[in-house]
């Protein structure tokens, strides 16, 4: 996750030498660089690294709606929201106990104002944003799916864009007969199949180290020859 912070001037999310040179080309990361809300300024960002922004689109009525924009958007814009409400935004973003001095009011002056409300949808149009950046971003975001409630999701997400299960890896099949069911008209395999019935997102934080320790054998294991091992015969 990258945050509000400037890194020798560009956001930190919007900083292509810690993301894309050092992150992600030096250090090899192969996961996806997510921002802290409201940390995106630009849809730009993605074209230096980053690859998912936080919290989307948020409520008409939210108090933090007018503050922090969605760019990452493919549809028409939304009409704009109300002015903030600068009382709601204090009992958000502040806080203290009894113990404690009261704290200076909410400044809404030290947020970043974002000047440019291009869209994804706009950048694709004009090109600033390729489809090439934007697939290279969602390969990188693995979906690990959990349980019935969360596989009733993955198949509706499904029934908009089939594509969506070619990035949806399913952590185990619980002991609900309609999760079963479920996942065989999917046609998907689950990763475990214990019989779980725990919740709280168990079944995939179990599947997720297979996950793991897949990716390692996979990016990790030796070769023959890097390993400097002899293919002749004794």
């Amino acid at each position: 996750m990258c945050s509000y912070n400037r890194v020798n001037g560009p956001f930190a999310c919007d900083n292509a030498d810690t993301l894309k040179t050092i992150l992600k080309g030096e250090i090899g990361f192969k996961g996806f660089v997510t921002s802290d809300w409201g940390g995106v300024h630009s849809v730009l960002f993605i074209n230096q690294g980053l690859d998912m922004e936080m919290p989307g689109t948020l409520p008409a009525g939210s108090p933090l709606a007018v503050l922090l924009n969605s760019f990452f958007l493919t549809a028409p814009p939304a009409a704009p929201g109300a002015p903030p409400d600068a009382d709601a935004l204090a009992g958000i973003l502040g806080g203290s106990i009894p113990e404690e001095p009261l704290p200076d009011p909410t400044h809404l002056g030290a947020f970043p104002r974002d000047t440019d409300g291009t869209t994804m949808r706009e950048a694709l149009k004009n090109g600033t944003v390729s489809e090439a950046t934007i697939t290279a971003a969602a390969r990188r975001v693995l979906i690990v799916v959990d349980g019935f409630t969360v596989s009733v999701a993955a198949a509706l997400a499904a029934r908009i864009d089939e594509n969506v299960l070619d990035y949806c890896v399913f952590g185990h099949c619980s002991a609900e007969h309609a999760h079963r069911a479920l996942l065989t008209h999917l046609e998907v395999k689950p990763l475990l199949d214990l019989g779980m019935r725990l919740g709280e997102g168990s079944g995939a934080a179990v599947a997720l180290s297979v996950v793991r320790a897949s990716l390692g054998l996979f990016t990790d294991m030796a070769t023959f020859e890097g390993a400097g091992v002899s293919e002749k015969s004794a």
